[in-house]
């Protein structure tokens, strides 16, 4: 197949489930094998193409921001506290996630298999539905992304870790991890979004570090599927967002379960 038509297929897939806590890494490999596309370079290219998601929610979130940074450039207290804060329970929401994907680099490079594929999927839905029935009533809530509290964002960190691996979803682990903590649906979404900031800049780095040759001979391949991922994020993101703040994580679970079945069936056909 077309290597140009191969990335545009990519950019696609990773629009439309970036925003969705359905794992854009599992539809990514899966569209791999449906298609038999022959490359060995494929998540390579399935980490760079999450940039475009990442400008999306820039452009998404832009007055919003630009709020934030005004208030913060005229020195309100209460603003710049709250932005320290937040900034810290970043902090601590990825430490242990980076520790543990800079660690285990070599070793997780091994299970980007089928496989591994269907039973991560089924454990994240597991999780997922867990999280929906026996989420927490007895802690206060967490109503506003700024009262999120420095235990809490280790929490999560700790249990994002399971995020490295490829099904799980960092979006959907995150948010089930809230829910159980106390976060509201809206929160959980919002910390989950402000993290895939971060760790997707610092996936994309390493990548580019381990894999540098790649990235200069296929530099065609990588813009042309960021640009595509880019504007299908933007054009869909606020739509998919509303959605996702209204939707229970069960109804998301029940997907993954069926493309499980799908990728069983068509790695044993």
């Amino acid at each position: 197949m077309n290597q140009l038509l191969i990335s545009i297929i990519l950019g696609l897939v990773e629009g439309f489930t970036e925003f969705l806590p359905v794992s854009s890494s599992a539809h990514l490999i899966f569209i791999h094998y449906l298609l038999n596309i022959n490359s060995d370079n494929i998540k390579s290219l399935a980490i760079s193409i999450q940039i475009g998601p990442i400008i999306a929610l820039y452009f998404i979130f832009n007055n919003i921001l630009k709020n934030k940074i005004y208030l913060f450039i005229s020195n309100c207290h209460k603003e710049k506290k709250n932005i320290y804060k937040l900034l810290i329970c970043c902090f601590l929401g990825l430490f242990p996630v980076c520790t543990a994907g800079i660690c285990f680099y070599n070793k997780i490079q091994t299970v980007y298999t089928p496989i591994q594929l269907v039973y991560n999927l089924i454990l994240g839905s597991i999780f997922f539905i867990f999280a929906e029935l026996f989420r927490s009533n007895n802690l206060k809530k967490i109503n506003n992304i700024c009262q999120l509290n420095y235990y809490r964002a280790f929490v999560i960190g700790l249990i994002q870790c399971l995020s490295l691996l490829p099904g799980i979803s960092r979006l959907g682990i995150t948010v089930a991890t809230g829910l159980i903590l106390g976060l509201t649906r809206k929160v959980a979404f919002e910390f989950s979004f402000l993290l895939f900031f971060f760790i997707t800049f610092g996936t994309f780095s390493i990548e580019i570090y381990k894999n540098f040759s790649y990235f200069i001979s296929n530099y065609n391949l990588i813009f042309l599927g960021i640009l595509v991922s880019f504007f299908v994020s933007f054009f869909i993101g606020k739509f998919l967002m509303h959605i996702i703040y209204k939707t229970s994580l069960i109804f998301f679970s029940l997907y993954r379960l069926i493309l499980a079945c799908m990728i069983y069936v068509l790695i044993n056909h």
